[in-house]
C-alpha cells in the first residue's frame, strides 16, 4: 500500500528546544568553574609539595583532572552550540555528552594514579605539616564549593557529571581538614594516606556511576524508561487515537531528547491536527526538552518501515 508523505509532520517547532539560553548558561556556568579550579589546582600541587601531605596531592590531582575536564568540556560545549547542518541535521550537541564521557574517564585515571601512589605510604607516612593541610582544606571547600554551585542548575549530562565532581573534591577537602586536625594534635601521620585512599575509592565509585549513564546515553538509551512510560500512558488516553508503535525515545546531551512514534487513526483534517498537539504536549510536559516526529498510519495501512515493535491497542 502506498503511503502519503504529507502525513508525515516532522515538528520543526521544537529546534528552539534543542538550543539558545539553556547553552550559553551552561558555556558560561563551565567557563566560571575552570577559571576557579584551574587557579585552585596550581595553589594546591604548591600547597602539597610544601606540606608533603599524600592526601592534599591526592587531591591536587584529583582537581588537575577536574580541571583538563572542565577545560575540554568548554571546548566541546561551545563547539556544541551550533545548530543544524546539512551534516549534522541535530546540530552538534553530542559533543557535549562526547565531553561528559572523556570527563569520567579522566576523573579514573586521575584516582587510579593517586591510589597507586597512596597505599605505598600506608607503611610510611612520612610528616605532613597539619597547619598548611588545613589551611589548603578551608580554601578547597570554598573553592570546590563555589565551582559547584555554578554548574549545579545545569541540565545536561555534562554538568551533572562536572558537578559532581566538584561536590566529591570539596567533600575530600573537608576529610582532608579533618585529617590536618588529627594529625597536630595526635600526630597521626597514617591519616594522611589513609584518606587519600578513601578520597579516591569514594570518587571512581561514583564516576563508574556517571561514567555508566553517560556512555549508555551516548549509545542513544533511553533517557528515562519511567517518563517513557508515562508518556505512552498519557496519549493512550487520548481520543481517536487507535495505537501506536516504534516509539523511539533518545537524549542529545542529557537534557534534550528526541522523540518519534507511529500513531494510526482514522481521524482526518481538523481532528487530526488536535490529535498531534495532543501527542505534542504530552511530550513536552512529560519529557521536557525533546524533539518529536510523528508518523501518522491509517487503521488499514502497514507500517512501510516493517516495524518490529508491534502496534499497542488502546
Amino acid at each position: 500500500m502506498s503511503h502519503d508523505h504529507t502525513h508525515l509532520d516532522h515538528g520543526h517547532h521544537h529546534h528552539d528546544h534543542l538550543g539558545g539560553s539553556c547553552k550559553a548558561s551552561s558555556l558560561n556556568n563551565i567557563g566560571w568553574a575552570f577559571l576557579l579550579n584551574l587557579t585552585f589546582t596550581i595553589i594546591e600541587i604548591i600547597g602539597g609539595l610544601l606540606t608533603q601531605s599524600v592526601a592534599v596531592l591526592s587531591d591536587a590531582v584529583h582537581d588537575a583532572g577536574d580541571t583538563l575536564s572542565l577545560g575540554f568540556a568548554y571546548f566541546l560545549e561551545k563547539r556544541s552550540g551550533g545548530g543544524p547542518t546539512p551534516q549534522f541535521s541535530y546540530g552538534m550537541k553530542r559533543l557535549s555528552l562526547l565531553s561528559a564521557v572523556i570527563s569520567g574517564v579522566v576523573i579514573s585515571v586521575g584516582s587510579g594514579i593517586v591510589l597507586f601512589e597512596a597505599i605505598p605510604r600506608l607503611w610510611n607516612p612520612g610528616e605532613p605539616k597539619a597547619e598548611g593541610m588545613m589551611a589548603l582544606a578551608l580554601l578547597g571547600i570554598a573553592m570546590n564549593g563555589l565551582a559547584a554551585l555554578r554548574l549545579k542548575k545545569g541540565a545536561t549530562q555534562n554538568e551533572k557529571v562536572l558537578t559532581w565532581h566538584l561536590l566529591e573534591d570539596a567533600m575530600g577537602w573537608a576529610s582532608v581538614l579533618v585529617g590536618g586536625v588529627l594529625i597536630y594534635f595526635f600526630k597521626w601521620y597514617w591519616i594522611d594516606p589513609l584518606l587519600a585512599v578513601l578520597i579516591s575509592i569514594w570518587i571512581v565509585k561514583n564516576v563508574l556511576s556517571l561514567l555508566n549513564k553517560s556512555v549508555s546515553l551516548f549509545l542513544q538509551a533511553t533517557p528515562d524508561q519511567h517518563k517513557k512510560d508515562l508518556f505512552s500512558k498519557e496519549i493512550s488516553k487520548i481520543p481517536g487515537l487507535a495505537s501506536f508503535h516504534d516509539l523511539h525515545l533518545w537524549s542529545l546531551d542529557g537534557a534534550s531528547h528526541v522523540l518519534s512514534l507511529h500513531i494510526v487513526t482514522p481521524y482526518l483534517g481538523d481532528d487530526l491536527i488536535e490529535l498531534k498537539q495532543k501527542v505534542r504536549e504530552a511530550s513536552s510536559q512529560i519529557l521536557g526538552h525533546v524533539h518529536t516526529t510523528l508518523e501518522i498510519e491509517s487503521p488499514q495501512e502497514n507500517c512501510h518501515d516493517n516495524c518490529d515493535d508491534p502496534k499497542q491497542s488502546l
